[in-house]
């Protein structure tokens, strides 16, 4: 009996040993595996943002009346265009085209660099250069020639230019509100005079009362005269 209990001991030892062998047996490779030989963990690639590296233009475009003037026609308004580079990359072969309304008559034109012509209501300027952080300006003076139907006029500009990526256009407008018609002067109108009215109602029945007693006068005076 002694003996098949240590045997069984024995038996059961065994197990526990080849079991826990087993267990082990993972972690100690592991543990003893070189650097070399784990492979290792896979980390998200770092976001590096872009670097940016264009030409980004910046449009706009002004209308302003003369000092004390409502866009009566003779009177002026100057259309002030300014085109900035807002980008880090310089801009090329920039030309900016103004179109002003049918109403107003270009008078003079003014550019801080470049060159610049005139077509009728037309005004191209070409700038060859634009470097990051520059603007150009563009001055038209206008003066309106007659009343427009819509209660404004408008100054519309279009943008061509290069940059590093490729061609680039933009547009941007400026409008002005002009009245339709002569000012009020807050005073009622002047009273016609009578001869522009001609005659009264009033002056008319007068009128026609006496000429009727005139006749009926006449009448009388008539038979008053046959009788004797």
């Amino acid at each position: 009996m002694r003996i098949r209990a240590v045997a069984g001991m024995t038996v059961a030892i065994l197990a526990a040993l080849i079991w826990l062998a087993l267990a082990v047996q993972p972690v100690a490779v592991l543990a003893c595996a070189s650097p070399s030989d784990v492979s290792p963990m896979t980390l998200p690639p770092e976001v590096v943002p872009p670097r940016s590296n264009d030409f980004r233009p910046s449009l706009m475009v002004d209308g302003v009346l003369a000092p004390g003037a409502l866009g009566l026609p003779g009177e002026q308004i100057t259309w002030i265009v300014t085109l900035r580079n807002v980008g880090t990359a310089p801009g090329t072969d920039i030309i900016l085209t103004d179109q002003v309304h049918e109403q107003l008559r270009i008078d003079r034109v003014e550019v801080s660099r470049g060159e610049f012509a005139i077509s009728e209501q037309v005004v191209v300027a070409r700038t060859p250069f634009l470097a990051p952080g520059e603007e150009v300006q563009m001055r038209v003076d206008t003066t309106v020639s007659e009343i427009p139907s819509g209660g404004s006029v408008a100054s519309r500009v279009r943008l061509s230019a290069q940059g590093p990526g490729g061609a680039i256009e933009d547009a941007a407008l400026a409008e002005v509100f002009v009245p339709t018609g002569l000012p009020a002067t807050g005073y009622p109108p002047a009273e016609s005079s009578p001869a522009q009215t001609g005659l009264s109602v009033m002056t008319v029945a007068l009128l026609g009362m006496v000429a009727v007693m005139l006749m009926a006068t006449y009448v009388w005076w008539r038979g008053s005269v046959r009788r004797i």
